[in-house]
C-alpha cells in the first residue's frame, strides 16, 4: 500500500518491544500538513534545516565511546528543524493524542517530515517535550515508511535532533530492524538516583525533592539521549514503583535537563534485565537508547560485543564494535486510521 500526502488527522500506531508510538505523516514536499509553515527554501530556515544533513553522530568513527568532562551543561542545541516549522504540533496536542483514556494512547508521537528530499524524525515524549533520539521510535518510523511505500527496503538515513542515523529495513516485515546508533559518551562524575515515597510526585526535571526512601549510585551515559544507569544487586523488579525514582542532587548537576533512568540486573557477561523510567513519560516497556547505554557499560566491564537486553516489552540486541554501536530489534505497525473531526474539535486542533 502506498500512502500519499494526507491531512494530519491520518495517523498510524506501532511499537518496538512494547514502546508504542503514534506516527503522523508531514510530507511537505507533497504539500502535506506543514504547507503553511516556513519551507526549506526560506533563507535561514533552509540553512537550519540542512545543517543536520552534515551531522553524523559517531557513524564510522574508530572509537565510539568517549569519557567526557563537560558534565553539568545543558544538552547541546538540537540538530533539527527550526521551531517555527514544528509549531503546529503543539505540546498540548501531543499530550492529548498520547492520553490512554481520551486519546489514542502512546509513549510518544513520531512526526515523519519529508522536506528537501530527506526524512526527519520529530519525536515527542508523551508530555509534549522533544527528544533528541529514540531507538525504538526510529525503527517504528522506518518500518512504517517502508511498509507505506514511501521508502524502499534497505538502507535508510533518517535525520534526528541527535544527528543522522542509518537504519537497515529488511523487506520482510517480520524481520528485526537494525540501527547504527552513533557514539556514546560516559560521564566520569559519580551520580545517584533517589526513590521517593509512594505519596510523593515523581519528578523528571531538576526540581527540589522531598526526603528519599533510598539512594543508589548510577553512571551517566549519553547516546545521544541522557541516561542514568543503576546496577542492581538483585532483580530490578524488587525496586517496586520505579516511576517514583528521580535524579539525586549530583545527578541533577550532571543532567540539568533530566535523564532516563535504567535499573539493571546483570544475568551473564553478555545478558542483562532492565527496567526503564523515561523522562517525559514514566516507566515504559522498553527504551532503545537506554539499551545501548547499558550495553556500552557492560562491554566496558566484561568485553561483551553482543549484549542481550531483556525488557518488560521484549528483547533488544546491541552489538558493540570499535566502529559502531548497533541496535537490533522488532518494529510492528498495529493499525492505521484517522482522527475524527469531533475529537479535533474537542481539543481545538
Amino acid at each position: 500500500m502506498t500512502v500519499h500526502a494526507r491531512p494530519w488527522p491520518w495517523v498510524a500506531k506501532g511499537h518496538g518491544t512494547g514502546n508504542d508510538f503514534i506516527v503522523i505523516l508531514d510530507d511537505q514536499d507533497a504539500g502535506g500538513p506543514g504547507r503553511n509553515a516556513p519551507t526549506v527554501d526560506d533563507g535561514v530556515t533552509r540553512d537550519l534545516m540542512m545543517d543536520v544533513v552534515g551531522v553524523v553522530d559517531g557513524v564510522g568513527v574508530v572509537d565510539v565511546v568517549d569519557v567526557v568532562d563537560d558534565v553539568g551543561q545543558p544538552e547541546p542545541a538540537s540538530h533539527g528543524e527550526p521551531e517555527a516549522l514544528i509549531g503546529w504540533l503543539s505540546p498540548r496536542l501531543v499530550r492529548a493524542l498520547c492520553d490512554r483514556r481520551t486519546g489514542i494512547g502512546a509513549d510518544g508521537v513520531l512526526r515523519a517530515v519529508r522536506a528537501a528530499g530527506s526524512w526527519f524524525m520529530d519525536h515527542r515524549n508523551a508530555d509534549g517535550s522533544t527528544s533528541r533520539m529514540c531507538g525504538n521510535g526510529v525503527r517504528v518510523l522506518a518500518r512504517w515508511l517502508a511498509d507505506s511505500g514511501l521508502v524502499p527496503p534497505g538502507e535508510l538515513q533518517l535525520r534526528t535532533r541527535g544527528g543522522v542515523v542509518v537504519v537497515h529495513v529488511p523487506a520482510d516485515p517480520a524481520a528485526d530492524i537494525s540501527v547504527d546508533m552513533g557514539s556514546a559518551r560516559i560521564s566520569p562524575e559519580p551520580i545517584e538516583i533517589e526513590q521517593l515515597p509512594m505519596a510523593a510526585q515523581p519528578s523528571f526535571r531538576p526540581d527540589a525533592s522531598p526526603s528519599a526512601m533510598w539512594t543508589r549510585p548510577a553512571v551517566g551515559v549519553w547516546c545521544p539521549n541522557p541516561h542514568a544507569v543503576v546496577w542492581c544487586d538483585g532483580d530490578p523488579a524488587l525496586l517496586g514503583d520505579i516511576g517514583s525514582s528521580q535524579l539525586g542532587p549530583r545527578g541533577r548537576a550532571v543532567f540539568p535537563d533530566g535523564a532516563n533512568i535504567e535499573f539493571v540486573q546483570q544475568l551473564a557477561d553478555d545478558r542483562v534485565r532492565v527496567r526503564v523510567n523515561e523522562r517525559g513519560v514514566g516507566e515504559t516497556q522498553s527504551c532503545g537508547t537506554g539499551a545501548v547505554a547499558v550495553a556500552v557499560l557492560l562491554n566496558a566491564a566484561t568485553g561483551a560485543q553482543r549484549v542481550q537486553v531483556e525488557l518488560p516489552g521484549g528483547v533488544l540486541v546491541v552489538t558493540v564494535s570499535p566502529a559502531s554501536l548497533r541496535l537490533h530489534g522488532p518494529a510492528v505497525i498495529v493499525w492505521q486510521g484517522a482522527v475524527t473531526p469531533q475529537w479535533r474539535a474537542v481539543h481545538g486542533c
